[in-house]
């Protein structure tokens, strides 16, 4: 696959309009504009207005969840920025990745970014990874990254990064790096799991 095939979608994982996880999404975005060839596209949550799932609207098509889709399957690895709520993830999020079951994601994989506003962050990755997989066939990779104090975290002008700012930034992009490699040597393997996937789309 040649690099500029690489899509990335890039989840910005909080409801809430303005988030810190949204800043963070762009700044992956940034990041991933800089590798050249690659091709990230950006949602964000907040604007999604994805169906609640006890609404009506949640098993029909909406705008919102044909966007969420279309982008999903036209990604070839993802990017899911999450927040930490009370110590977990956001239920919206957790729906959202509930509503990609029919091969959109299936065998791509993900980095998971969690983000905190003081020095948790690890319960949000540890749920996703023990619960989001089986229907979405998601693929976790290894990596994953916790910005902890996020607010202090990326700062807009480079003036302001000292070290601890610069040995992150060095962080990110190694893991998004792998996961650009994790994309491409996926791709040829979704083919010829899609025949498994009909058959058993729940794993069982």
């Amino acid at each position: 696959m040649e690099t500029s095939d690489t899509r990335i979608m890039i989840l910005a994982g909080s409801p809430r309009p303005g988030s810190e996880s949204l800043r963070v999404a762009q700044v992956m975005q940034r990041f991933l504009d800089d590798q050249g060839g690659i091709a990230p596209q950006l949602l964000d949550l907040a604007q999604l207005d994805l169906p609640k799932w006890e609404d009506e609207a949640a098993d029909h098509e909406t705008l919102a969840l044909n966007t969420l889709r279309e982008a999903a399957d036209s990604a070839d690895a993802l990017v899911i920025v999450v927040p930490e709520w009370g110590g977990m993830a956001p239920p919206a999020l957790k729906a959202a990745l509930l509503a990609l079951t029919n091969g959109e994601v299936a065998h791509k994989p993900v980095l998971l970014i969690a983000v905190s506003a003081g020095i948790g962050g690890s319960y949000p990755i540890a749920e996703l990874r023990a619960s989001c997989t089986k229907n979405a066939h998601l693929v976790f990779i290894p990596d994953h990254l916790i910005v902890r104090h996020v607010e202090q975290q990326f700062p807009a002008h480079p003036g302001d990064k000292t070290a601890d700012h610069q040995r992150l930034e060095l962080r990110v992009k190694s893991s998004l790096s792998q996961l650009i490699t994790y994309a491409r040597a996926l791709a040829p393997v979704r083919p010829t799991l899609a025949r498994a996937l009909k058959a058993y789309p729940y794993g069982h």
